[in-house]
């Protein structure tokens, strides 16, 4: 009986291909998918800059027919570059990740753009997120705006970093009402300091003035009194919400494939963040306020509300629910996020 049950274990499937070609078939077939998304992802791209070209070249005619003469200049170049030839990469374990790297001295990896917009009225709650597979922010701030829900409404103002400079997503936004305040420079533009004793290559770096009248505008608007107090939130709003999930709740990266089952373990993250900051807020109305000692402590004590009087009411509102539910026989309690 051994010998038999060890006979057909050697036994092999004569119509079954032998393992080193299936998995190179197996390759094959990937890389084709890829090459075929690769060139799906061109195709757009290529299509636009056709479509601009011919718009280029109707014009030239126009204008020659209207004067009688030859345009003079270089006649517009017609794109080269197909879909087929496009030098893209495409990662075969997930195909919807894309190349990035968080700054010019890290590497390169395949990852997503993970977004939250977070209230500044003091709750550091996480009010909206989403995903993109863009390694820039310079397309996501409405796209943020537009992930707040719209039990919450639209927010009176956005704080914003260098990365999200787009005049025109300013423009749309303020026209819906939304105030923006977003830097048009580097980071430590920002850092003013009054005795800068760091070496003259780090310290005597020019600070590039922009061109364009509406981040000009944008400028000065941030140089105000009131510019300076609300952009001066931002550090200590959203900053410390990457940081709680990065190194408190241990989250560096993501377990699923794919942007839709990525965007869901977002959101999961972001309302497991909420979780605990609610937690927290709920001891701390219990116990009652911290007040510093420290006069320079209590100098800060003025809170300047981007978002407005309504979220502070939604939250008071949910304190005093839960210190109730807490208060009674209540022995469990569930949150249910909606549309997550």
């Amino acid at each position: 009986m051994a010998q038999a049950e060890t006979a057909d274990a050697e036994e092999q499937d004569s119509q079954k291909l032998p393992e080193e070609i299936a998995r190179r078939a197996k390759l094959a077939s990937k890389m084709e998918r890829a090459i075929e998304e690769l060139e799906a992802r061109a195709r757009p791209r290529q299509q636009k800059a056709e479509a601009k070209y011919e718009e280029k070249k109707a014009e030239r005619r126009e204008k020659e027919k209207k004067t009688g003469k030859k345009c003079t200049g270089r006649e517009p170049k017609q794109p080269e570059k197909k879909a087929e030839d496009s030098s893209e990469q495409c990662n075969l374990s997930d195909p919807d990740a894309r190349i990035m790297r968080k700054n010019k001295r890290a590497s390169f990896t395949q990852s997503y753009n993970a977004q939250a917009a977070v209230d500044a009225d003091g709750s550091q709650l996480v009010v909206g997120q989403h995903v993109s597979q863009s390694a820039s922010d310079y397309a996501e701030l409405e796209n943020g705006v537009g992930s707040i829900p719209g039990q919450l409404g639209k927010p009176e103002s956005v704080l914003a970093d260098a990365g999200y400079v787009n005049a025109d997503a300013f423009d749309r936004l303020e026209r819906e009402g939304v105030e923006i305040y977003c830097s048009v420079h580097r980071e430590d533009a920002h850092n003013e300091r009054p005795y800068d004793f760091r070496p003259e290559k780090a310290a005597g770096r020019a600070v590039k003035d922009p061109i364009d009248e509406r981040l000009v505008a944008m400028r000065d608007k941030l140089r105000t009194e009131k510019g300076k107090a609300l952009y001066g939130r931002r550090n200590h709003t959203v900053e410390p919400v990457f940081g709680i999930i990065k190194a408190a709740m241990g989250f560096r990266g993501f377990s699923l494939r794919g942007k839709e089952k990525v965007s869901s373990e977002w959101t999961l993250v972001c309302l497991a963040y909420n979780l605990r900051r609610l937690h927290g807020m709920v001891a701390g109305a219990k116990t009652g306020p911290h007040i510093p000692k420290s006069r320079s402590a209590r100098r800060t004590s003025l809170r300047i509300s981007p978002v407005g009087g309504w979220f502070g009411e939604i939250i008071h509102t949910s304190l005093r629910r839960f210190l109730r539910l807490a208060a009674g026989s209540t022995a469990s309690l569930v949150l249910t996020p909606t549309g997550s």
